[in-house]
């Protein structure tokens, strides 16, 4: 990822931490729900597959009570300028 111009926060999870950003958590009702290209329509079990990499917690405005066990994982942040770039292991969460 790189930037081209303004600021940007970013905030990396390993995926050994996989539980603690409760991937393969059902996104329905999260802020990803209004998104899903899946709104209105029956839920399948291959769609409970490819969400399986996709975690509902707000990485920075997690719900506490929603999800006890982010203030677990271990985070790297990085703040981005203007001409940075970052690379994103694979597996990781962003």
């Amino acid at each position: 990822m790189c930037i081209i111009d303004g600021k940007v926060d970013i905030e990396l999870v390993p995926h050994v931490n996989r539980q603690e950003v409760y991937a393969g958590e059902s996104l329905v009702g999260s802020v990803y729900d209004e998104f899903s290209q899946f709104q209105g329509k029956k839920r399948t079990k291959e769609h409970d597959i490819q969400q399986a990499n996709v975690s509902p917690v707000n990485f920075f405005m997690p719900k506490q009570k929603a999800h006890p066990f982010f203030s677990e994982a271990a985070k790297q942040t990085s703040n981005l300028e203007k001409g940075d770039c970052i690379f994103i292991p694979a597996f990781h969460y962003y």
